[in-house]
């Protein structure tokens, strides 16, 4: 396998470039960069599952209106698309985002309501909310399926 540059962004989270093994499945721009070491098992599955007919990373922009800055309309780079052949033979497309499960549930005020935190992953929650609703409009638009997968539903120790 071909070795990956990783670094640690700011937040602690890993980043880095994946260089694929089948680039010929990729269909993007190089170098495929990952944000989240998540991001990174998601390309390595797609470049090895032989179902992955085509994937690509941050290939999709779709424009929404961004309830948190007074309604102004920003892009919204989707993490993958991606082509997968189903055990009929049929092709379906997805786009496909990736988030840490604690930003696709509503945050719980503490005791610490208007705690800068709390502010934070609210407004973090409605923006997730504002860009999934448009990216779903857009996958049913163009005969796609969108999916959120969380750090919950990302691998199991089978796959």
């Amino acid at each position: 396998m071909k070795k990956h540059k990783i670094y640690r962004s700011n937040y602690g989270t890993i980043t880095g470039q994946f260089k694929p093994a089948n680039p010929m499945k990729y269909d993007g721009k190089f170098p495929v960069i990952f944000r989240s070491s998540w991001e990174n098992k998601l390309m390595q599955w797609c470049d090895r599952n032989t179902n992955v007919e085509k994937w690509g990373s941050e290939s999709i922009i779709i424009p929404y209106v961004d309830p948190t800055r007074e309604n102004e309309i920003h892009n919204y780079h989707v993490d993958f698309n991606m082509t997968i052949r189903k055990k009929d033979g049929t092709l379906q497309q997805f786009l496909v985002e990736v988030k840490p499960s604690a930003q696709c549930i509503m945050p719980r005020k503490t005791a610490k309501g208007n705690s800068e935190a709390y502010k934070t992953r609210l407004e973090t929650y409605i923006r997730n909310q504002a860009k999934w609703k448009f990216a779903n409009a857009a996958a049913v638009k163009r005969g796609m399926k969108f999916l959120v997968i969380t750090e919950k539903n990302l691998f199991t120790k089978n796959q």
